[in-house]
């Protein structure tokens, strides 16, 4: 093999390992996005569901002391 093919097969070697390691990096990157996607819906979740129990026990409130 001539030095001229042995550099270019190196440098579909080399293409292919960079291919394979972006793509890697490209997936972890997506499940790092999507872990925080998921975080942050979970956290405007209970936000909601907290700030929907203080409503009500305020609206009890209200409704007991205009009761008496």
């Amino acid at each position: 093999m001539n030095t001229f093919m042995h550099h270019q097969q190196q440098m579909a070697e080399s293409s292919t390992a960079n291919f394979v390691r972006f793509t890697h990096l490209r997936d972890f990157i997506q499940l790092v996005v999507q872990y925080f996607h998921i975080d942050v819906a979970y956290k405007i979740k209970s936000s909601l569901t907290i700030q929907n129990r203080e409503a009500q026990k305020s609206l009890e409130h209200i409704i007991e002391d205009t009761e008496k």
